[in-house]
């Protein structure tokens, strides 16, 4: 697929995500449950994980838009950010800027969570109002590490120009203001290189292309690094109920077993999705399931 017909498919899949009513809500939800139906049916005929792969980022998507009003509670960490995300379209302020969401009362680990999705609802704005010359990193804080990780996934996903014409006028923004910055932009990178090329569709012999794009879109080590660590952040948290695929990662990407941006990202996936189903109070038998798939996660978390 070329970069221009990607870039369209990227843009359609987030149109059709966006929780509507009436007729056109109808057509998204057919169309996302016919896509989470196809992948279900691939991973049981083929006995692939690849598709079951493809099966959970779907799951994840569709908890994120059409399905966040009543999502699995399992999976409920994605229609929290979801929500986020269009409580921040819906409420924006006539002059652009992020309004304040309210959040107290909430777990801190859904508060952030929250807020990240509400980050992606800016980041778009931002770089929809782009104009050439002008840094998108002007309009956003650069010590907000939640806001320049969300412009890092939005700008990969969704304006996938910007990046490789920017990348430098870019970081040197970003080494304005701190170090830190860079990374959470790259780190964000890296996650949407994860969604960008599930290996269902994009890989031969079940390796990944995103593992390969994440060693070349950057243009310096702390990049390359922090990209590797948002792509192995997004993989595990999108499939930390079935460790058989983060096991088939390691199996097709065994150089990846000693890299250590690589470990970090499966630890803050792990860390944080620890932290979420602790802070839940779980009511019923089928809650359990996610309380005690803790155990096993564990045990994957690199020593």
């Amino acid at each position: 697929m070329t970069a221009s017909l990607h870039f369209l498919a990227a843009n359609a899949m987030f149109q059709v995500i966006r929780p509507r009513t009436g007729y056109a809500g109808k057509v998204s939800q057919a169309i996302f449950a016919a896509l989470r139906k196809g992948a279900k049916r691939r991973a049981v005929k083929e006995n692939g994980l690849a598709w079951q792969e493809l099966q959970n980022m779907l799951d994840a998507v569709w908890d994120f838009g059409p399905g966040s009003a009543s999502p699995d509670r399992c999976r409920s960490l994605w229609a929290i950010e979801g929500l986020g995300f269009f409580e921040a379209e819906r409420t924006y302020s006539n002059d652009g800027a992020l309004p304040r969401l309210a959040v107290d009362g909430l777990p801190p680990v859904s508060a952030s969570v929250f807020l990240l999705g509400a980050h992606l609802a800016a980041a778009i704005r931002v770089m929809r109002g782009t104009r050439a010359g002008h840094s998108p990193f002007l309009d956003i804080d650069a010590r907000d590490g939640l806001a320049i990780e969300a412009l890092g996934f939005v700008t990969r996903t969704l304006f996938p120009t910007a990046l490789g014409t920017l990348s430098s006028s870019l970081d040197r923004e970003l080494q304005k203001e701190n170090s830190e910055a860079m990374e959470h932009f790259w780190h964000g990178v890296g996650r949407g290189l994860y969604f960008l090329f599930p290996r269902a569709l994009f890989s031969a012999g079940s390796r990944s292309v995103a593992v390969e794009k994440a060693a070349q879109e950057a243009p310096h080590e702390t990049g390359r690094r922090n990209t590797l660590r948002g792509l192995a952040f997004a993989m595990t948290l999108v499939n930390i109920l079935h460790p058989e695929v983060l096991e088939d990662w390691l199996k097709q990407h065994p150089e990846l077993r000693q890299n250590d941006a690589f470990s970090y990202g499966r630890t803050s996936a792990t860390t944080l999705w620890r932290a979420w189903v602790e802070s839940i109070p779980w009511e019923r038998t089928a809650d359990l399931f996610c309380y005690h798939s803790l155990p096993v996660i564990m045990e994957l978390e690199p020593k």
